[in-house]
């Protein structure tokens, strides 16, 4: 974990093994976001049953955990480490985000997914995550999940491939208390031609002597690291940069998300699946009805606008 560094993002809880390869957990915070750690939750982690990790989120009064079980683990004492954990949050009235991989398929009818779901009716917890996130030509589960309370709140989750990995990415938008205050700044890097060729030559120029003399990988591969980052940080500097306000685009309705994101998975599937032609019509018919529904819901906010305003010479101008 020492060697991973995101911009921007700090490292704020991880599980770690100790006897086995791969699995694990960890969070990532924006460097700007205030968090707690959460000491009541610390000893209940175990290897490949339930690698937790925790933290709490001051601007929306919420604990985060990110969970991974691995698929050749006890389910039973995985389910009975996340009914403790959801009793110790419950306890100090926090509101839960759960996320991970708990491998078990939530769109396919098994004893252990009504166990599960029986643990979160009672508690009166949710998975908000609806479609497939791992795509293949074998199949299409849905083992990654979002778990919140199941109370009246605006928040909605998209999935995105990245494509990192054969899992899609899953991004939850909730409503925090704390709005931002005066013009917004962000930090970029510019990856222009001219700071390409920087990097190409500063590299061209490095004989990597340190690198190749020392003969332990992990000492090769961090003076590896250190010397490609040091270079990546002169060629691409970060620079702040202000970000305009955006005008709201308030035709876009919660009907034309869930729909955006239903044709983004099907899209998938259709690039990784041999799908029937009857399957390929549907999908293609999908995209025309969408295309229809966000041309008339564009038009109907631009009646709105012109009905409304004032000086409608100048709205017409824009």
């Amino acid at each position: 974990m020492k060697v991973l560094n995101i911009d921007y993002f700090r490292l704020v809880s991880n599980f770690s093994r100790n006897h086995s390869a791969s699995g694990g957990s960890c969070i990532f915070i924006r460097n700007n976001m205030e968090t707690k750690e959460v000491e009541y939750l610390r000893g209940l982690g175990k290897e490949k049953v339930f690698e937790v990790s925790a933290v709490e989120l001051s601007d929306i009064d919420a604990i985060l955990g990110c969970i991974y079980r691995s698929p050749d683990s006890d389910f039973y004492k995985f389910l009975h480490k996340l009914g403790l954990l959801i009793l110790r949050v419950s306890s100090y009235g926090k509101c839960l985000i759960l996320c991970g991989d708990l491998n078990i398929n939530f769109i396919q009818y098994s004893g252990k997914l009504i166990d599960l779901q029986n643990l979160l009716l009672m508690n009166n917890l949710i998975n908000v995550v609806k479609s497939p996130i791992r795509i293949s030509n074998h199949s299409t589960p849905l083992i990654d999940v979002i778990i919140v309370n199941n109370i009246k709140n605006e928040l909605f989750t998209v999935n995105l491939d990245l494509g990192y990995s054969d899992h899609l990415a899953q991004l939850l938008y909730t409503k925090s208390k704390n709005l931002l205050k005066g013009p917004r700044t962000t930090y970029k890097r510019f990856f222009t031609d001219k700071n390409v060729e920087e990097f190409q030559y500063l590299h061209q120029k490095e004989k990597w002597d340190e690198v190749s003399a020392s003969n332990e990988p992990n000492t090769s591969f961090n003076i590896f690291m250190d010397t490609f980052r040091y270079y990546f940080n002169i060629a691409f500097p970060v620079k702040a940069t202000y970000v305009k306000e955006s005008t709201v685009n308030k035709w876009i309705t919660k009907s034309i998300i869930v729909s955006r994101n239903r044709l983004r998975l099907l899209c998938n599937i259709k690039r990784s699946t041999n799908l029937p032609m009857e399957s390929l019509k549907y999908i293609q018919n999908y995209q025309s009805i969408y295309r229809k529904v966000i041309k008339e819901a564009k038009r109907t906010e631009a009646d709105r606008l012109i009905l409304s305003a004032k000086n409608k010479t100048k709205l017409y101008g824009k």
